[in-house]
Formats: C-alpha cells, sequence, structure tokens
C-alpha cells in the first residue's frame, strides 16, 4: 500500500507540472502553479505526514485519489527526480496502482 501511495501523489504531481515540464537543474518549487484542491477534490483522512486521500469531482463516478502536498521544506527536492518516478508508474499495471 505505501508504493501505492507514493506512486499516486507523484502522479498527481507530475499532471500538476505539466505545464511546465521540469528540467533536472529546477527545482519543486519553482514553477510551480499553486491551485485551490477544493474547487475539484474533496480531501479525506491523512494517510501519512503530507498525503491525503481525496474523492475527484467531475469524473463519473467520482474517483478516490491520493494527494501528497509538498511544503517550503521539500523545495529542494529535484523535480527530475519526480518525472522518473512517473516514468516507471505509467509502465507498470496493477489494481493498486493509479492509472496514469
Amino acid at each position: 500500500e505505501q508504493e501505492f501511495l507514493s506512486a499516486a501523489t507523484f502522479v498527481l504531481l507530475l499532471y500538476r507540472d505539466a505545464i511546465n515540464p521540469p528540467a533536472s537543474v529546477m527545482k519543486l518549487g519553482s514553477g510551480i502553479e499553486h491551485r485551490r484542491l477544493e474547487d475539484k477534490y474533496m480531501l479525506g483522512k491523512k494517510v501519512q505526514s503530507s498525503m491525503y486521500k481525496a474523492m475527484q469531482f467531475g469524473i463519473e463516478p467520482n474517483r478516490e485519489v491520493i494527494i501528497k502536498a509538498y511544503s517550503a521544506r521539500d523545495r529542494d527536492h529535484p523535480r527530475e527526480d519526480i518525472r522518473r518516478e512517473f516514468e516507471l508508474l505509467i509502465t507498470l499495471g496493477h489494481p493498486r496502482i493509479a492509472r496514469v
């Protein structure tokens, strides 16, 4: 389950950053558009220190997703690492792993 949560949150972060693709020299805190989650998601139970279960609206039926929130202390995390995880995730097929 831990791997699923990590993979799912990673996908959500990459989707958010798709309008400004990561470069190996960029850091997580640069160039990220902040969005109001409440417009598309109903946040639920906190499942880890920075991850939440949520329901995504506008999908029939509403879809359960995982959202990971990054804070200012995470800004030194290289965005290229996130890209590599995403590329790996899209090659996996398992019912407990988020579809991309």
